[in-house]
């Protein structure tokens, strides 16, 4: 008796523990009202007045998905992939759009996929899906949540995307617009700068960058401090092509910058909105005509457990970061960013070991914490 217990046990705990980690296991949920949304919106992305955008059946990051000659039988559409600035950790994301049509049939929409985009070249993404929605010719705010991730506060931009499902008989993806806004978290960038150089050519540094997509963008201030300087200085100022601002496609900017200085240079871009907020992107290192640009680490000594580690150019890296006792407390793997922040580091000597996976060439700095 005790003996056929025993395998009637073993045939049926794993078979109970498998139900139970089924019942149990967590995913990403959705959930969608309508209305002024219940949570306090911190950032909002300035509203199109009057722009129509036409969805394309497309999910390239970092753009708003447009196209001239969208047709009524597109299945799935992506409206612009919003991108922002956290400094938090969330398990919860929650985001609004003000959606209309523009003429005077309503567009079925069968089912949504709301989607969280991180890390390193959108490395981590998380997705839900929920279900019918009815957009008119009157605007109305839908509020849409995504609950169950794990997003890190990796004070680096993450992007939500937002993907309409429908049918080649009632979706007419073509005549929607948006405004859309996010709470509980960070900032909504108006610009996204989807590359950014600074190179030398004899006596200049040729400055180039692109956005993605622009919404109510005044322009560009090129600032430039020397390694004998402490400060960043104005240099020069962009002004935006977009139209008023704000464009749906992709803008190539350049300066060219006068400058023969012996010493290591410093270039970064600050974006300036039309509602006086800005945004500074990743600092570029540019070699001297006596001196090569090496890593920099700032702050050094560095304070609240941020610090700053700027490379010369985007090869490919290992990074580790070690503790007083050796310990790893931090790495990355075949990186090739240009500037990586060091986040949540407690007070005490660090030492940051770079390994150049092309040439193996290895190099340690150390970096000092406080309070």
């Amino acid at each position: 008796m005790k003996i056929e217990l025993a395998k009637l046990i073993y045939f049926i705990l794993p078979i109970f523990l498998f139900n139970s980690f089924c019942l149990t296991a967590k995913g990403q949920t959705c959930s969608q009202t309508t209305g002024t949304p219940g949570w306090t919106v911190v950032g909002t992305v300035a509203n199109a007045t009057g722009v129509s955008f036409d969805w394309e059946n497309t999910t390239t990051p970092g753009q708003f998905q447009a196209t001239s000659n969208q047709t009524p039988n597109t299945t799935s559409v992506t409206t612009p992939i919003l991108q922002y600035q956290d400094l938090a950790a969330h398990s919860a994301i929650n985001i609004a759009y003000d959606l209309i049509t523009a003429n005077d049939a309503s567009s079925i929409i069968n089912g949504y996929e709301l989607t969280v985009i991180w890390g390193s070249g959108g490395s981590n993404q998380v997705s839900c899906s929920g279900g019918l929605l009815t957009i008119t010719n009157t605007s109305t705010r839908y509020n849409f949540r995504i609950s169950g991730i794990n997003l890190p506060g990796n004070h680096a931009p993450f992007r939500v995307k937002l993907t309409f499902i429908g049918n080649s008989k009632n979706v007419n993806a073509s005549n929607f617009k948006t405004d859309a806004a996010l709470a509980n978290s960070g900032m909504a960038l108006y610009v996204q700068i989807s590359s950014f150089t600074a190179l030398r050519s004899n006596s200049n540094v040729n400055i180039n960058w692109t956005t993605n997509y622009e919404i109510n963008n005044i322009g560009f201030e090129i600032q430039r401090r020397y390694s004998t300087q402490t400060n960043f200085e104005t240099i020069a100022f962009v002004n935006s092509k977009a139209v008023n601002g704000t464009s749906t496609g992709k803008n190539d900017y350049s300066y060219t910058d006068l400058n023969n200085s012996a010493t290591v240079s410093y270039y970064r871009i600050k974006q300036v909105n039309m509602d006086g907020t800005a945004k500074y992107t990743e600092i570029r290192q540019v070699d001297g005509s006596r001196m090569k640009a090496k890593k920099l680490v700032y702050p050094n000594p560095a304070t609240n457990g941020v610090a700053n580690v700027i490379f010369p150019n985007p090869y490919s890296k290992d990074v580790q970061v070690f503790d007083i006792t050796g310990q790893t407390v931090k790495s990355w793997s075949n990186y090739i960013g240009q500037e990586l922040k060091l986040v949540g580091l407690k007070p005490g000597i660090y030492s940051i070991t770079i390994n150049n996976t092309t040439t193996s060439e290895k190099e340690t700095v150390r970096l000092v914490f406080t309070q």
